[in-house]
């Protein structure tokens, strides 16, 4: 393609530059030579890109391809900051302008070129300055934005487009495209953001965010603020927008580790604490009444004991899914951690309301959370046992309200569990009798205020004694003799059960000893055994310790287990007690018919004796019901070859109704009451 007249073209002395639809250069006059270096024949077939530095040609081709699909006419100096390379590829600063021509159906672009004036370098220059200033605002995710008001026009810089993900030709470039952008949840509070601005010519600063085409959602910091003229006409609007997505989404995480409970995302404890000193304060200030429902699972534990961590972690989050799903409108669930969770309810204008709508919500709980869990080698039956605290009667603060519902929810599992109970200040007042006799219970150890007693057995086919059962006291230094009924749980409870345990076990290996300088006959003194004790990976070891001090055979000493502690992690258990065997000591599930076992596993456990729970003697011979179950533990006895014992024998109709059945040994007052040591042998010692 030669343009019309060539000769006179290469007279002028701007260099000429014609470029077809597809960029490609078909046509330069000799002006080039000067201004870049190269002959016209050289560049004629390449893009127009080649004449441009590198960091340019992938941001100039879809400007290129724009104006070749909407020509226009742009004049020299409309754009500043424009480079082009020369033939040693030095880049010289250059002003261009554009235009365009058909010719045979086929679209060219002219390009007229010429090197900068000094006017235009120092344009250049503050170009450059620019284009610095907008890398330092993508590295730092800042734009900057320029609204004039009175033209309705609005500039802004690119790291602005990338922030909206727009490109500049898709944009309007007004105070209204602009505002298309924003949020619809946030679009008002902008508006009236720069409206106050402009009105009462403040600053503004508003955190809001961008929906990008893509619908992809960022979050911006945007800050402004007006140029007014002399007469305080609002000119225009400056202002800057700060990409802050990263982190808005850091504080959300934060926020979500610090506030909810990261297995069942629930609300945590802290979070819990915040809304109901919140709600403590609405109520407060409208006369009103709510309640907290403290939540314990019950037997939550012998899902973690035999399934694992894993396991228990589902359930828990099965748990919060069936609350979630359930509780009424406008109650608050958390969870505080393990197996506990709390419910705020919502607010009662009056006390009777409030004490009948959380009756009626605690049965619902309590009905919603009996669940039975079938696992391949075991069956656990969950429960809840809930305590109710109710503000302002119960406590007035976080700490007050939660300790009030836990001491509740404590009473509840001390009832057998499976209910719930409304805080009442006797729960306090037994609360802290009871932590002072844990705290009297250590001291009594240090300083031998235990004692123990022993009960004695008797055989049913010749009245011999055979035995007896070590029973620990207490003889308080202030309140006196305290029943073994109020101090034993305390034991467990504070863990102190695993010294009183050992204490009793070394006395009554201490006693058979002693026994033995009384009488020749056959005689076992047995211990009971605690939940604490047995699962101690310490206790067959300490038993072991215990027998050889005192210098007695392992025969001489009967351990007894409760069946309802055999059953807890029977594989465990067995493993245990074949060890206790293997010293010589005897094994008795002690309360038998107590604790629903499995005849299968009990044929497996390594024991020697079943000792019939004193339930089921208390109505021997008259109540039915009793008597048809004794008959059945001692004929399951006899097909296992297993001796009996039945405790709490307290009448001779009793013991002849027992001889009859082929009972082996009785227990109870009718022979012996509990002794100290001096006294029993003087008693049976001659026997």
């Amino acid at each position: 393609m030669t343009p019309l007249h060539p000769n006179i073209l290469h007279l002028i002395p701007d260099s000429i530059v014609v470029a077809n639809n597809k960029g490609e250069i078909v046509w330069v006059n000799n002006s080039i030579t000067k201004l870049l270096g190269y002959q016209p024949a050289e560049l004629v077939g390449k893009t127009v890109e080649y004449l441009i530095p590198k960091r340019y040609r992938e941001k100039h081709i879809p400007i290129r391809e724009s104006y070749i699909d909407h020509p226009s006419e742009r004049t020299m100096g409309t754009v500043a900051g424009l480079w082009a390379l020369d033939k040693k590829r030095n880049e010289i600063p250059v002003s261009i302008e554009l235009n365009h021509y058909k010719e045979s159906g086929n679209t060219y672009t002219v390009c007229s070129m010429r090197s900068l004036t000094e006017k235009e370098l120092v344009i250049t220059a503050l170009y450059n300055i620019q284009e610095r200033l907008e890398s330092s605002q993508s590295l730092a995710h800042v734009g900057t934005w320029d609204w004039d008001i009175i033209n309705e026009t609005l500039v802004w810089t690119d790291e602005i487009y990338r922030i909206f993900g727009l490109k500049p030709q898709e944009f309007g470039a007004t105070y209204e495209a602009f505002l298309t952008y924003i949020h619809p949840d946030d679009r008002q509070s902008v508006i009236d953001a720069v409206n106050i601005a402009i009105s009462d010519d403040v600053p503004y600063e508003i955190i809001h965010r961008v929906v990008q085409p893509c619908g992809e959602v960022k979050h911006v910091l945007e800050k402004g603020h007006v140029i007014r003229d002399k007469n305080s006409v609002p000119l225009r609007m400056l202002g800057a927008v700060l990409d802050v997505t990263q982190m808005v989404e850091n504080e959300e995480k934060l926020t979500q580790l610090a506030h909810f409970d990261d297995l069942t995302k629930l609300p945590n404890r802290a979070l819990c604490r915040k809304r109901l000193e919140s709600k403590i304060t609405t109520a407060q200030l409208n006369k009103k009444n709510f309640a907290i429902l403290y939540i314990d699972l019950d037997n939550f534990k012998n899902i973690n004991d035999t399934q694992g961590h894993l396991v228990g972690d589902e359930f828990l989050n099965e748990i919060a899914v069936i609350l979630s799903d359930n509780l009424p409108k406008h109650t608050y669930l958390a969870r505080l951690g393990g197996d506990e969770f709390v419910i705020i309810t919502d607010f009662y204008d009056h006390i009777v309301e409030a004490n009948k709508k959380n009756q009626l919500l605690c049965k619902q709980i309590i009905s919603l959370l009996h669940v039975k869990k079938s696992y391949t080698n075991c069956i656990v039956d969950i429960t809840a046992s809930i305590g109710v605290a109710v503000f302002p009667i119960h406590g007035n603060n976080f700490n007050q309200l939660l300790s009030s519902a836990d001491q509740a929810m404590y009473q509840v599992k001390g009832k057998g569990k499976n209910n719930y109970d409304v805080y009442n200040p006797d729960i306090e007042e037994k609360r802290i009798n009871q932590l002072k006799l844990i705290s009297d219970l250590g001291y009594s150890l240090k300083n031998n205020n235990f004692h123990v007693h022993y009960q004695a057995k008797q055989c049913l086919k010749n009245n011999a004694l055979v035995g007896c059962e070590a029973l620990v006291r207490w003889e308080h230094p202030e309140l006196g003799r305290i029943s073994p009924i109020e101090f034993i749980h305390l034991a467990e409870k504070s863990g102190l059960i695993i010294p009183l345990g050992k204490f009793v076990l070394d006395k009554a290996c201490e006693f058979a000893k002693k026994w033995q300088q009384h009488s020749t006959l056959p005689f076992t003194v047995s211990v009971n055994v605690s939940a604490a004790q047995l699962k101690s990976v310490y206790f067959v070891d300490d038993v072991k310790e215990s027998v050889k001090r005192a210098g007695i055979n392992g025969n001489q000493i009967e351990l007894e287990i409760t069946e309802s502690l055999l059953m807890e992690d029977i594989e465990t258990t067995i493993k245990t007690l074949v060890r206790l065997k293997s010293i010589g000591v005897t094994i008795s599930i002690d309360d038998f018919g107590t604790g629903y076992s499995s005849l299968s596993y009990i044929n497996k456990l390594p024991v020697d004796t079943l000792k019939i729970d004193k339930s089921f003697i208390d109505g021997l011979p008259t109540t039915e019901n009793d008597s048809v179950i004794v008959s059945s533990i001692l004929g399951l006895a006899n097909s296992l070859q297993l001796k009996t014992v039945a405790e709490g024998v307290e009448n001779q109709e009793q013991k002849e109704f027992l001889s009859v059945l082929g009972c082996d040994a009785i227990q109870g007052y009718l022979f012996s009451k509990p002794i100290p040591e001096s006294e029993f042998l003087l008693k049976f010692g001659k026997l």
